[in-house]
């Protein structure tokens, strides 16, 4: 359940994609910045996201292959797992961080 909740965070990302409306900013108005910033939001998502899933599968069979042998190590495959999903986090984070540099760039 903690990998299954790292697309969600690129369905976030997706769902903010588009700060203009053609209707409120004419498609002249659209600046590479704003392109360049879109970009950027979608890499950060992905690659956060990928490097999460890469680290929540890699800790996980380690951590369910140590806790067969060993059951105290079960709480610190549990942190090291959160820890791992945090990555996806931060790239969200990121993500929005630069969608508001599109949305104060696009009303000013």
């Amino acid at each position: 359940t903690i990998g299954g909740q790292v697309w969600y965070f690129g369905y976030l990302r997706t769902c903010c994609r588009r700060p203009y409306h053609p209707v409120t900013i004419p498609r002249t108005e659209i600046h590479l910045f704003m392109s360049f910033c879109d970009f950027a939001a979608g890499l950060s998502v992905g690659i956060c996201g990928l490097a999460s899933g890469f680290a929540i599968g890699i800790v996980g069979d380690a951590g369910v292959r140590s806790t067969a042998q060993q059951p105290k190590l079960f709480v610190g495959m549990i942190l090291i797992l959160i820890f791992a999903e945090v990555l996806g986090l931060y790239g969200l984070i990121v993500g929005i961080i630069l969608h508001i540099r599109i949305t104060t760039k696009a009303t000013s």
